[in-house]
């Protein structure tokens, strides 16, 4: 396979996270801590509505009044950029170069496949050294199964809670 033939395709991120729109940044926060990610693609039912960046929510937080509950609605990006799963390589990292962004929505049609972020261009960079496709070194850790009907893996209550019920902890940690 000749890199001048290699589509985004061959390097997204299958399985997407995902988190509701109307879930607070703590949960987002959660969410992409649990994972090991920096990108929530934002939904609202099936619908996508926008990327979340964990950039985004730190901002967002210094900003927030103290004590002030801030939904994802609040800081994530709506003016997504996206691409079709045949879309090139090089079109897609010129478009991430040009723009200043970290990601690419993978999309047939409306519905999310996948996304492509800098560190799956760092894998296609990989590939282009070795001269062949490489695996990932560190593939998605997604602790929230996908659904079956496609590849978002959705996130509607907090990780946290998840987290300490499947360790037998209870009550809340805090001041």
């Amino acid at each position: 396979m000749n890199a001048n033939t290699w589509t985004i395709s061959d390097f997204m991120t299958p399985v997407v996270c995902c988190a509701d729109v109307d879930l607070s940044l703590a949960d987002a926060r959660d969410r992409m801590s649990a994972n090991k990610i920096r990108h929530l693609l934002i939904t609202r039912g099936p619908m996508v509505v926008g990327v979340l960046s964990q950039r985004d929510i730190d901002v967002a937080e210094a900003s927030a009044r103290k004590r002030e509950v801030t939904t994802i609605a609040d800081a994530m990006h709506t003016d997504v950029f996206s691409c079709e799963p045949t879309t090139s390589l090089e079109e897609v990292v010129s478009g991430m170069e040009g723009k200043k962004i970290g990601c690419t929505i993978v999309r047939e049609g409306d519905r999310a496949v996948g996304i492509f972020t800098t560190i799956d261009a760092l894998r296609a960079v990989r590939s282009l050294l070795k001269g062949e496709i490489v695996p990932p070194l560190s593939p998605p850790t997604h602790i929230v199964p996908h659904d079956e009907a496609g590849p978002i893996a959705r996130h509607n209550v907090r990780v946290s809670d998840s987290v300490r019920a499947a360790s037998g902890l209870t009550g809340h940690v805090g001041v």
